[in-house]
């Protein structure tokens, strides 16, 4: 369901990370990052990142599937 991009930018989010270090620590812009997390937002249906965070913790991961 997500891209490679938004998975690493996922499990940075869920570590509680701001935008600024999320970008910093994948080398892209900020505005990328919160581009990124508004297309999770849209693909969760969640209204804010604490929901987003919920709902990443709480989907199946690719890794652990069958």
């Amino acid at each position: 369901m997500l891209t490679s991009r938004e998975r690493e930018v996922a499990e940075l989010l869920i570590q509680g990370r701001t935008n600024p270090e999320i970008a910093a620590g994948l080398f892209i812009s900020e505005a990328t990052v919160k581009k990124h997390v508004n297309a999770m937002l849209q693909k969760y249906g969640a209204k804010n990142r604490t929901q987003l965070a919920k709902a990443l913790l709480e989907a199946p991961r690719p890794d652990q599937e069958e």
